[in-house]
């Protein structure tokens, strides 16, 4: 796991993205105590923007809390394909996931 901070958001896509590649990007907010359930990826590394919120988040056996991303700061976490992530949250989160190309989702049990 890779964990970058940024004061902008253009500058935090393009810290993962280079030119020419094709990803996916999707929106998400969770609710407090809303969780992603454990689940991985196995063909593409994913990364996280969070643009705001308290969470938990493990990804393997680390697991992290972070507290109090700002609205203007933004949070880049890198997740390796075939590596185990869930989130939790514990209050409103606002983040973007970008993954490399379409994969499906394998949950964990």
């Amino acid at each position: 796991m890779k964990i970058s901070e940024y004061a902008d958001f253009q500058e935090a896509v393009l810290s993962f993205q280079p030119l020419d590649k094709e990803f996916i990007s999707v929106r998400h907010e969770l609710d407090p105590t809303e969780e992603i359930r454990p689940h991985y990826h196995p063909k593409a590394t994913e990364w996280i923007i969070v643009c705001e919120g308290t969470f938990d988040v493990q990804i393997g056996d680390e697991a992290l809390t972070f507290y109090s991303v700002s609205p203007g700061e933004f949070l880049v976490i890198e997740i390796p394909k075939k590596e185990p992530h869930t989130f939790y949250a514990q209050k409103k989160t606002k983040y973007h996931v970008y993954r490399e190309r379409k994969d499906r989702i394998i949950y964990c049990k």
